[in-house]
């Protein structure tokens, strides 16, 4: 270990000192351009000089030709581009592409000699030619979707439902059989990964507020799968987005939208029309401080909500019934400066601010007194160099700061108890108050170099990262009921000690891949990554004596580490291979494809969990014949710590974690087609993602069945798995101003897993190992569909709008009693069924009962114009046709509701909104 750690150290140090003379930037979030220049008869034209210039910021970068004719403009920020092609001998030609993020455009040119050529020729490039002929599975969101397709929230990843294999989950979004947590999200090329706890993007792990401000997004891309080897920590894909830069004009706008309760639909489950009023603001402006040399853009979005939830419980808990407000506030802001002091170097400085406070936790089974009061709060600062060393060589350097922080507490007052009963949830809520904290300190760097018909790139991070948690779980008790009319619980749980863990950690990630243009038709894309992690399980940890001397009869040696015994997993090398090859020659029929290993991680919260449960303690107290005998002081939480004291409870629940945990992956493979047809793209494909290492726990300590001496020994297992497989199909025209636009999607897939929806399943329902098998996944929708579309219409006016349609997901469906007496009801199974056997059924649409999810939002706009200044008036409307969206069924057999829904979708929305701009 200790000449690793020397040879480590060599290595980072080398690259450092490498990256602080040289400075590209990483695919993620830029674009670049290829070409091949000839005379008219067919044979490259050396040494001519191209030049690209942005359009709207007068930024340029140029390149020279090879004795084969190819030249290479690497990495150049998103937008509309004039190439220009000049050589002493011919005549000059200039082609306008727009570049979209992530694309490598291909352009090309054949020029004439000066005397046959008459002015200069100016065309525009094929805009389609990167989506045909790429390996990887992607869809770009592009600049008029994003600013012309309706959006409730203003937050741009509600679209991300329109990729074929991504899924809406809550306020965000999974891929395939993954979860959010294993989606990997760059923004300007910098990571947002949520670290400490699920949730995949930081920032909207318990939130629905709004990431970033909508209208600083120019534009993004999703990867589901075949992404490139510069892409770490995402297992399940990845979202890459760009913000807008200030031009060489000033432009700024004002928007306001509003809606109340008189435009929305009655929901399913209110009475009458709860009272609602959402206004969103905001205000952006950009321009020159030096023009073609240094912008600056600013952008703020802000969100007032006054929102109400449904409550629906049992009808012994009538009382707790009814509609409740729920008030939300969100502000967000960028700022961003570019600058090219000259051709050869590029500087670009961005900070972004969040800030959310909510009410949550209410609806459904949940009463009011039991939601919670949440705070969220993300500041991010980057700053970048490229360095333009040769024409065929190029460096980026980036520096990031990043603070993630959220915070619950709990709407009941302290020491309220809360009352878990089949059909009703009430009083306090178990997991609150918390206090979570994310510092991330970055350094990337990415080199680039054209050789050829190879791009070459390699690249390195390295992340510090301090992770804290302040948690008070069960700090007021929480009671388990086993029926509605229980007048005892079985259960009690009580916390107590003290509540902060914090952590340092440090990540590393290498990698190489080439772009190769083996023909003109057939491109290569081969590239290997190495990802290390310092202190991904607390390597550091040692597992009491006691603790070590009690289990170690029943537990292998790898559960009790001893401070010294856990190392750094080595292993995360990613080898990936994609191609395209082009068999009509003509660049309308491309066959692609390619496979991958891809690592991801495990949030801290598994490795705080272990250090927490010895310095917070949760007991477990079960009441009931041959256990303790209940009284109803026992609601008091001093009462139960006076059990504790007397010695008549087990220890406190502890966790386990293997010194060998591995961190999950992913083997993806795909293969499809696409096809051309004038300004038309359609594509299929079949994908395959096996998912390893998937971890979750169980508790090997059920009903004391090891021993007395503990209450829940909670498991660490990484022996889950996952499978989804997949056709896509979908249909694309870009829309172009003057014109229309229409994308169609259909996926029909298939997802198993071995546990739902969070790493923490096996906690609430697993107690062995054995009960991790193969079974529907709760994201397993047979068919979706999706469709989005941007017209033009008479008198000025224009009509956008999506829409998506799902089949049913599974949920559980449980006896509701402990048949196989494990002291857990919710992995009692109907007999001859196993997990996830029931299925949310369809609703009357188009075809009878078929799809479950149906939605459809439009939006109608007129812009006025009038000595440079637009007025734009919108009217939108949020699941315009008001279907209903059944959610939350009760899987318990015992429960009066059982098979019921006890949520719906929200109803229909109309939307008023006006913006001003210039």
């Amino acid at each position: 270990m200790r000449y690793f750690k020397i040879a480590l150290i060599s290595l980072l140090s080398l690259i450092l000192l490498t990256s602080l003379t040289l400075a590209q930037g990483s695919g993620a979030y830029t674009a670049s351009v290829t070409g091949k220049i000839v005379d008219n008869e067919g044979k490259p034209i050396p040494d001519v000089e191209v030049i690209a210039k942005n359009v709207e910021t007068g930024y340029t970068r140029g390149a020279i030709t090879t004795a084969g004719g190819i030249y290479n403009i690497l990495s150049v920020p998103p937008g509309t581009y004039e190439i220009s092609a000049l050589h002493i001998a011919y005549g000059k030609q200039t082609k306008v592409v727009e570049l979209g993020v992530g694309e490598r455009v291909t352009v090309n040119f054949t020029l004439v000699s000066k005397e046959l050529q008459v002015g200069e020729v100016v065309v525009t490039a094929e805009a389609l030619d990167y989506e045909v002929k790429k390996a990887e599975l992607s869809v770009p969101l592009r600049p008029q979707q994003i600013s012309a397709l309706p959006v409730n929230t203003r937050n741009f990843l509600e679209l991300t439902s329109l990729v074929p294999g991504m899924k809406p989950i809550g306020a965000t979004f999974g891929s395939g059989a993954l979860q959010p947590t294993w989606v990997g999200f760059y923004f300007e090329g910098t990571e947002f990964k949520n670290e400490i706890v699920e949730g995949g993007l930081a920032g909207q792990f318990l939130s629905g507020g709004n990431p970033f401000p909508l209208d600083a997004v120019k534009e993004a891309r999703v990867i589901t799968q075949l992404y490139k080897a510069e892409y770490s920590k995402a297992a399940g894909g990845v979202v890459s987005a760009v913000s807008k830069s200030g031009t060489n004009e000033f432009h700024g706008s004002v928007f306001f939208t509003y809606r109340d309760k008189q435009l929305n639909a009655r929901g399913p489950f209110e009475k009458e029309k709860p009272g609602f009023k959402r206004r969103q603001t905001g205000v952006s402006l950009g321009g020159p401080i030096i023009r073609d040399k240094l912008h600056f853009f600013v952008s703020y979005e802000g969100t007032f909500l006054d929102k109400f939830a449904t409550v629906v419980v049992g009808p012994l808990f009538s009382q707790y019934a009814g509609t409740f407000h729920v008030p939300f506030g969100g502000h967000v802001g960028l700022a961003r400066l570019t600058f090219q002091p000259s051709v050869n170097h590029f500087f670009d400085f961005s900070y972004y601010g969040r800030f959310d406070r909510d009410y949550m936790g209410i609806g459904g089974l949940s009463v009011y007194e039991r939601g919670r009061l949440f705070y969220n709060r993300v500041y991010n600062y980057v700053l970048k160099h490229q360095y333009i060393i040769s024409p065929n060589l190029m460096n980026e350097l980036r520096i990031n700061f990043q603070r993630y922080n959220w915070e619950i507490a709990n709407i009941a007052p302290f020491p309220t108890p809360g009352k878990i009963y089949p059909s009703a949830y009430i009083g306090a809520f178990s997991h609150a108050p918390q206090n979570w904290f994310q510092d991330r300190y970055a350094l990337y760097n990415d080199i680039t170099y054209a050789m050829g018909n190879h791009v070459f790139k390699g690249g390195f991070f390295i992340q510090r990262l301090r992770y804290e948690a302040n948690q008070k779980l069960y700090l007021h008790p929480i009671f388990y009921f086993q029926y509605d009319t229980s007048t005892a619980p079985y259960q009690a749980r009580v916390g107590v000690g003290t509540p902060t863990v914090e952590k340092w950690n440090t990540q590393l990630g290498i990698y190489i891949q080439d772009d190769w243009n083996v023909t003109p038709y057939l491109t290569l894309n081969l590239g290997i990554r190495w990802d290390y992690e310092s202190n991904m399980i607390n390597n550091d940890f040692a597992v009491p004596d006691t603790v070590r001397r009690d289990l170690q009869q029943f537990f292998p040696a790898k559960y009790f580490s001893t401070g010294k015994d856990r190392k750094p997993y080595l292993k995360a090398f990613q080898p990936r291979f994609g191609f395209s090859y082009d068999i009509s020659k003509e660049g309308k029929t491309v066959i692609f494809g390619g496979a991958g290993i891809y690592y991801d991680r495990h949030v801290w919260n598994v490795a705080s969990d272990e250090i927490l449960r010895y310095t917070w303690k949760v007991y477990y107290l079960d009441f009931g014949p041959g256990k303790l005998t209940w009284d109803n002081r026992y609601y008091n939480r001093d009462e139960l710590l006076n059990l504790i004291a007397q010695g008549r409870v087990p220890a406190p629940e502890i966790f386990l974690i293997p010194n060998d945990l591995k961190p999950p992956m992913t083997v993806q493979f795909s293969v499809g087609l696409r096809q051309r047809i004038s300004d038309v793209l359609l594509s299929l494909s079949y994908t395959k993602v096996l998912g390893y290492n998937e971890i979750t726990t169980y508790n090997a300590n059920s009903k004391s069945r090891l021993t007395k001496k503990y209450g829940p020994i909670q498991v660490w297992t990484d022996a889950g798995n996952s499978w989804y497989d997949a056709i896509y199909f979908t249909f694309d025209k870009p829309y172009k101003p003057g014109s229309w636009g229409l994308n169609i999607a259909y996926t029909v897939s298939w997802t198993y897993d071995e546990f739902d929806n969070t790493i923490y399943y096996g906690y609430l329902y697993y107690t062995s190992p054995d009960m991790l098998k193969k079974a529907p996944s709760s994201l397993d929708e047979r068919h979706r569909i999706s469709i989005n579309g941007i017209f033009e219409l008479p008198f000025g006016f224009k009509l956008s709008g999506w829409g998506t349609f799902a089949t049913g997901r599974p949920y559980l469906v449980v006896t509701g009693t402990d048949d196989n007496g494990d002291g857990v009801i919710e992995n009692d199974y109907p007999a001859g069924l196993g997990r996830n056997a029931g299925r949310v059924p369809g609703q009357r649409f188009i075809f009878k009962y078929v799809f479950a999810e149906r939605n459809f939002n439009l939006r109608l706009s007129r812009d006025f114009s009038y000595r440079g200044f637009t007025l734009t008036l919108m009217l939108e409307a949020f699941n315009v046709f008001n279907w209903t969206n059944f959610g939350g069924y009760v899987g318990n057999m015992k429960s009066a509701l059982f098979g019921k829904p006890t949520s719906a979708g929200a109803p229909r929305q109309i939307q008023l909104g006006t913006r001003i701009s210039f």
